[in-house]
């Protein structure tokens, strides 16, 4: 080890010494002290972006103080020291390049991510990487970054994943519903071009998202839902948005805003508002024993949803989704122009609907509107 190193290393022992150390630094603990790293990491971002050498030096170092000083607080507990840590980052970096370190063969940058990734897994027990729900691995990756960083590693996942990942998981919102809040936020939201204005919020959600291709345009496209409504929303909300906005953007124009979301609200219908939707519709078991009822669940019924509510979630999510684009951009007075807000989006559901089931049940129990006319004539 240098001896600059080792220099910083008897400083913080000092620092920490009861005898004749400093209070502020014998007061700190691991907790008290992610402020500061988060800070410093932070500030070393900031050099590299904006700062010069002696800049990026210097907050360089204030990074590798709060490293020492952990390991300090470590070892006087007798865990482990900052050899046991240098030790294991080297030990971890030579398992993570086989292609170095062994005989292994990465023909790019790209191989090298889906090997450490795989050894990843396989060193903490897991299957390896898939565009499944990847709400463990992610909840683990982001729990600990600031709002901002977690944002921006869960939408490089979303972004990589052929259906929607959770970030907030069925467990997690149990939990963060248990705990309740007596605390009061102000939250102030600013649009532009825009003719209503809605948001939701609850302890209760669960969140899952996934961004979509809209002719070359990321969008992303995301649904909330307490646990009352599993399995149904988690298998069907985020994947009739994304319908939606394929079948909309072919027929009429591209979806235009970087967000479309659907949030569970009330029992049946919905109602729309730009980038974001109210839709009802909750897992009901079956009515009838008759297993012709019972939409992808064999057996035990209880819990699940019968064909009814299946169909009329996706039903009422691809019909307010579709509203954002009639009236919420190509903007109308409804009550005077109804054809250009339900009739359009009307027929243009009814197109959704039958792309996404030729057997969709778009007239109440039909599939053709021929056959629905004459029961209320």
């Amino acid at each position: 080890m240098s001896d600059a190193l080792q220099e910083l290393i008897a400083v913080v022992a000092k620092l920490r010494d009861p005898d004749g150390g400093c209070p502020w630094d014998l007061e700190q603990t691991h907790q008290s002290l992610v402020p500061y790293v988060l800070e410093e990491a932070h500030e070393v971002a900031d050099a590299i972006r904006y700062g010069d050498d002696a800049h990026l030096k210097e907050e360089l170092g204030d990074l590798l103080l709060q490293v020492v000083l952990h390991a300090q607080i470590a070892q006087e507990a007798q865990r482990f020291d900052l050899e046991a840590i240098a030790r294991g980052i080297s030990e971890k970096l030579i398992r993570r390049h086989p292609h170095v370190f062994s005989n292994a063969v990465a023909q790019d940058s790209a191989a090298v991510k889906e090997t450490w990734e795989a050894i990843k897994a396989s060193e903490k027990g897991e299957a390896p990487p898939s565009a499944s729900p990847l709400s463990d691995r992610l909840a683990r990756k982001v729990r600990g970054q600031p709002a901002l960083a977690g944002a921006m590693t869960i939408s490089k996942k979303a972004a990589k994943a052929d259906a929607p990942v959770f970030i907030v998981t069925p467990e997690e919102a149990e939990e963060n519903e248990k705990e309740g809040t007596k605390g009061e936020k102000t939250w102030v939201f600013k649009a532009k071009n825009v003719r209503d204005f809605a948001f939701a919020t609850s302890r209760k959600f669960i969140w899952d998202a996934v961004v979509h291709d809209v002719n070359g345009r990321d969008v992303w496209a995301m649904s909330y839902y307490p646990n009352e409504g599993e399995p149904l929303w988690s298998r069907y909300s985020t994947r009739s948005i994304e319908h939606t906005l394929d079948i909309y953007s072919r027929y009429t124009f591209d979806y235009p805003y970087p967000v479309a979301q659907s949030v569970n609200t009330w029992e049946s219908g919905g109602m729309e508002y730009p980038m974001i939707t109210f839709n009802g519709y909750r897992p009901d078991p079956p009515k009838a024993k008759d297993t012709s009822d019972i939409a992808d669940y064999p057996a035990d019924l209880e819990g699940q949803y019968s064909r009814r509510i299946k169909y009329g979630l996706i039903g009422v999510i691809i019909h307010e989704i579709g509203h954002i684009y009639f009236p919420m951009v190509v903007n109308s007075d409804e009550r005077q122009w109804t054809w250009m807000d339900e009739g359009l989006n009307t027929f243009l559901e009814y197109m959704a609907e039958l792309e996404w089931d030729e057997q969709f049940p778009a007239f109440a129990d039909h599939n053709n509107v021929l056959d629905y006319i004459p029961t209320y004539m």
